[in-house]
């Protein structure tokens, strides 16, 4: 990844994140549907979800520490 903008290749590289963890678990279901059908129902779902823990808001004004 080419990083001379770093904001650009930080948000490409979020995006193929987000694509490749979607595609393992949809191939990790895919196989344990395969190999044990009965184990689907007793698997347990998490879900991940993103969200800032300081400024909720994201408030441009308070969202930025002068140095």
């Amino acid at each position: 990844m080419d990083a001379t903008n770093s904001n650009t290749a930080l948000i490409a590289s979020a995006y193929v994140t987000q694509i490749a963890l979607g595609f393992a678990q949809d191939y990790q279901t895919d196989r344990i549907s395969r190999i044990a059908p009965q184990m689907i129902e007793q698997m347990p779902s998490v879900s991940l979800e993103q969200r800032p823990w300081y400024n909720a808001n994201l408030s441009s004004r308070w969202f930025f520490v002068p140095a």
